[in-house]
């Protein structure tokens, strides 16, 4: 698997968009803690940040799904759609949308980049909780089949999120579990599984690309994780924080300096 690597910044986490260009990206301000910033679109061809798609800044057009109405969040909250602790974004090429989540919280975004309407979809599905770092959303794909696959640290929820109609559908595939063969680099471990970021393949698996630089493959027929290797050439201190392929089906992935909470 050939390897781009740009090692920027602020930018940790980053998803294959539609043909005009290569990807969106999810940044952060430069703080410690590295608050959300805003949705912005790359030029893989040479990682430069493009368009601005949304900002924490924004006026959010939230749009319940559960509710059929249009709702103000408390920006206060983990869980409203410019929460400043994010670290998932797939891109819905089917409906030409960005899909995402709030790290300490269960609900989903839809986001139109051109209107800027976001959907909101609550769900009881995803268990996350804020002080429990095994429950949060940290990975997010979108499958060869076109649905969004999203995956917490710990492996314990693969959810699935498909559109039926006009609504959102949220189903747990069930818990990713190690094989037997990864001995020391764990999967559902803190230090060499947790966190980063996750591609789709066209055998409908998934790779992920710990924080710490693991590579896993997903094999989804039996819900295990595979150690395949370790990504070289990375900076002393960076972490992996997002990976995407690109309309040429090469890989890249985003590093960020200052570690950003898992």
């Amino acid at each position: 698997m050939k390897k781009h690597l740009f090692p920027v910044l602020l930018l940790f986490i980053s998803t294959a968009a539609h043909a005009q260009q290569d990807f969106f990206a999810l940044a952060g301000k430069d703080t410690p803690s590295i608050t959300f910033s805003d949705f912005r679109a790359i030029d893989a061809a040479n990682g430069t940040s493009g368009e601005k798609v949304f900002t924490s800044d924004a006026t959010a057009k939230v749009f319940s799904q559960s509710r059929s109405i249009t709702v103000t969040e408390d920006k206060n909250t983990y869980g409203n759609a410019q929460a400043t602790t994010m670290a998932t974004l797939a891109y819905d090429h089917v409906n030409n949308s960005l899909v995402y989540m709030p790290m300490f919280s269960s609900n989903i975004y839809i986001l139109n980049p051109k209107t800027k309407e976001i959907t909101l979809v609550e769900n009881e599905v995803a268990r996350v909780t804020a002080c429990d770092i095994n429950s949060h959303i940290t990975r997010m794909a979108t499958g060869y089949d076109g649905n969004i696959y999203a995956m917490n640290n710990a492996g314990t929820q693969f959810l699935k999120i498909s559109r039926q109609g006009s609504r959102y559908i949220v189903t747990d595939l069930g818990i990713v579990k190690d094989d037997p063969a990864n001995g020391k680099n764990s999967f559902t471990t803190i230090e060499t599984g947790f966190g980063g970021d996750m591609i789709a393949d066209a055998d409908h698996n998934f790779y992920v690309f710990s924080t710490s630089g693991n590579v896993f493959k997903i094999i989804t027929s039996e819900m295990k994780a595979k150690f395949i290797g370790k990504i070289t050439g990375l900076p002393e201190n960076y972490s992996v924080n997002g990976s995407a392929v690109n309309s040429k089906r090469k890989s890249s992935h985003r590093q960020c300096k200052r570690c950003r909470p898992l």
